[in-house]
């Protein structure tokens, strides 16, 4: 065969019908990938087209925690790192939740109850719109503590770790949160309100309350609300 190139050949054609293939399959993969698998920021991937579009949001949140699991499960500190996750998937951590991660985490269901109840920055139960941690530390109890929280009972009509009907406000008490200088503090939401009596309870509760249930602009002093106590976890049992 006559190997000698034919300067007159022309190769347009063949280049534009092979860039029509690629183009087409180009194209037909992309849409075919769209239609099976979406990838999700969490780095989930489901079926649009398949069983994960039925799904709720509560069966969607449990498909992001199992595959959370997987991936930070087994790493040092994994269970804080989960329970962290499970809490701003579901706002709290039920006794579903807490079985589960204690399931698929192959732990005892009373570690994970023991390590979920012992940090103060979990909650076991639903919350309203406003949590109140009066600060139950040393600086603040001595300080008359106690006193505010009993001021909260009786206005709110509810017991630590209860929350009022209208879903408004939940009342906790909370280990120091390292702002001894403002005792008695306590905090709503991220914001702290310090050097405080039992009668600035019902200004407190106005600022975030009122018939809109909206809160006012005006706070005492914004601060990083801490982790809370960060003492070792319990020993299972």
């Amino acid at each position: 065969m006559d190997q000698t190139f034919d300067p007159t050949f022309n190769i347009t054609p063949i280049l534009a019908g092979a860039g029509a293939i690629g183009l087409a399959v180009g194209f037909g993969a992309q849409n075919l990938i769209k239609d099976v698998i979406t990838v999700r920021v969490s780095g989930i991937a489901e079926w649009e087209n398949g069983e994960h579009s039925t799904m709720n949001v509560e069966e969607r949140n449990y498909l992001v925690l199992e595959k959370f699991i997987e991936r930070y499960g087994k790493k040092p500190g994994g269970l804080m790192r989960v329970l962290q996750k499970a809490q701003e998937l579901f706002g709290y951590l039920s006794p579903e939740v807490q079985t589960y991660v204690a399931e698929k985490m192959c732990l005892p269901v009373g570690h994970v109850h023991g390590v979920a109840t012992f940090y103060s920055q979990f909650v076991t139960a639903p919350q309203g719109k406003y949590v109140i941690s009066v600060c139950m530390g040393t600086a603040c109890y001595v300080k008359n503590a106690p006193d505010i929280l009993n001021r909260f009972r009786e206005v709110l009509q509810v017991e630590p770790d209860e929350t009022t009907e209208d879903g408004l406000f939940t009342l906790r008490t909370t280990r120091c949160v390292g702002a001894c200088s403002m005792a008695p503090l306590l905090t709503v939401n991220q914001a702290v309100h310090g050097h405080l009596e039992p009668e600035d309870v019902p200004r407190i509760l106005s600022r975030y309350g009122g018939k809109a249930g909206e809160e006012v602009d005006e706070v005492d002093q914004e601060l990083p609300r801490p982790a809370g106590d960060q003492r070792p976890a319990p020993p299972p049992g």
